[in-house]
């Protein structure tokens, strides 16, 4: 889903012949939740982004545990508003509900072109954390430049 956004907001751009646009850098802060969030996959995108030039520096934040509602929180809490008495069958439904939300973007994905294997992909030029002996539970900023 980083990848989805940052290619449809623009934010990950390429010139005309294809070669990537540098941007100064790019922060994105997340919940720490090791099983969504603080894994191979999401970590490794960092020097992965800036190897291919899109930025110079890529910090992947995460919050610390009893945080209060930050953005995120809060606009789940909009999205609830959107569904929460909403009759929803298929994804089709559930996009279409949850795209009537003033504060969020709803990105419909496209299971064969916007689903990749990135773990398989980034695993190749990288080494995992556990390879790195990397403690993920002790840290919330993870840089890469």
């Amino acid at each position: 889903m980083i990848v989805k956004t940052l290619n449809e907001t623009g934010i990950m751009r390429r010139d005309g012949d294809g070669a990537a646009m540098r941007g100064k850098e790019l922060n994105v802060v997340m919940d720490n939740c090791a099983g969504q969030n603080k894994n191979n996959h999401v970590l490794l995108l960092a020097p992965y982004l800036v190897e291919m030039g899109y930025f110079r520096t890529v910090n992947m934040l995460f919050l610390v545990a009893g945080h209060t509602k930050n953005v995120c929180d809060r606009r789940f809490n909009n999205l609830k508003m959107v569904y929460h008495n909403a009759q929803v069958f298929t994804f089709d439904q559930a996009v279409e509900i949850l795209g009537r939300s003033q504060h969020v973007h709803v990105w419909k994905i496209d299971p064969q072109n916007d689903w990749k294997n990135y773990g398989e992909f980034l695993r190749q030029p990288y080494v995992t954390l556990a390879e790195a002996k990397l403690s993920i539970a002790k840290n919330h900023i993870f840089c890469a430049e």
